[in-house]
Order: C-alpha cells, then sequence, then structure tokens
C-alpha cells in the first residue's frame, strides 16, 4: 500500500467515518497510483465495470474528494479532475456528492467559496459545472462535469483525471476527440 493511498484511507475513514470494501479499496489504490505515475508523465486506462448499487460513486467520490484536498500537499500544484458521461445527468450524481462531502471537510479549511472583506463569494469559475477548491485561500483544485454525446462540445481543459461514467453509452470517436489528451 502506498503512502498516498494510506492516507487515502485514514482521511476516509476519520472524515466519513467509513471504510471501503475490497473492490472498492482497489479501485482508489488503481486511481491515485494512476495520478502518481501521471506527475511522472505516465497515462493510465483503468476500466472498471460495476453492478448497479455497487459503491461505485462513493469511491470515486472519496477518491477525487481526497486529490483535491491532497494533490496540492503532494505535487505542488493544483488538480483538475473531468467527469464526463453520455447525459449531464449521469456525472451530476458523482458531483452533487462532491459537494455534500465538502461541507464535512470545512474544520479543515477547505472551502468552495473565497472570503473576503465583504463577506463569502463564490469564485467566478464556480458553477453548476465547476467546483473550486481553497485551502486556506490557496486554490487546490476543481472538479468539472461534462456531458459528452454526438452534439455536445466538451470545453478542452488538461485535466490530471479523467472519469467517464457510463461509458459503453458514450460515442467512442467523440471522446478520442474531445476528452482525451492529444
Amino acid at each position: 500500500m502506498s503512502n498516498l493511498h494510506k492516507q487515502f484511507v485514514g482521511h476516509v475513514k476519520m472524515w466519513h467515518d467509513r471504510f471501503h470494501y475490497s473492490y472498492q479499496d482497489r479501485i482508489s489504490a488503481a486511481i491515485l497510483t494512476a495520478v502518481e505515475d501521471s506527475a511522472k508523465g505516465i497515462t493510465v486506462e483503468i476500466p472498471i465495470q460495476l453492478p448497479r448499487q455497487s459503491g461505485k460513486t462513493t469511491s470515486i467520490v472519496d477518491v477525487t474528494e481526497f486529490l483535491l484536498t491532497s494533490f496540492h500537499h503532494y505535487f505542488g500544484r493544483a488538480i483538475k479532475v473531468g467527469i464526463f458521461a453520455p447525459q449531464a445527468e449521469q456525472a451530476t450524481t458523482d458531483f452533487d456528492r462532491l459537494k455534500i462531502q465538502y461541507n464535512d471537510l470545512a474544520p479543515l479549511g477547505f472551502q468552495t467559496r473565497l472570503k473576503t472583506d465583504q463577506g463569502s463569494k463564490f469564485p467566478d469559475k464556480w458553477n453548476s459545472k465547476t467546483i473550486r477548491l481553497f485551502h486556506s485561500g490557496t486554490f487546490v483544485g476543481e472538479v468539472y462535469i461534462f456531458p459528452i454525446s454526438k452534439t455536445s462540445n466538451p470545453e478542452s481543459k488538461t485535466l490530471d483525471l479523467i472519469i467517464i461514467e457510463e461509458a459503453q453509452d458514450v460515442n467512442d470517436e467523440k471522446m478520442k476527440r474531445s476528452v482525451f489528451p492529444m
């Protein structure tokens, strides 16, 4: 178990009072290893197929939350995560769960709003498709959601982690052209 993975397991236990099942833990470990590899310039694909109601969303949300809160500390820069799905509603489930979990992290100094002399305000990029996370006023990462259908035009972003929900329903050509790095 890598140091990053050990930190992740402790984070989930401390802030959400839960452990993952062994198959969820393997998913999280694979994603964390892939992110560490990407910092070295190595790209990794991790196909995951699980039955409904098996905890996939919990795994994805927990590891994404952990990366947004820890990546800056480990790698010295903010992380950018994209969650794609054939329809925006499918990615919105992960996105909404992330928003809820960030409330649990406020005691650690993480916030999705900037504190100013005039009070709290949402950052310019914070909206229904983007979450920006700050720690003590420092930008530490963001998550975007995008539909990826034949008629959609996902914004081109440089992403550290790409999550594709319901990939079996995604148009492969559109995904290759619009999502994956060139």
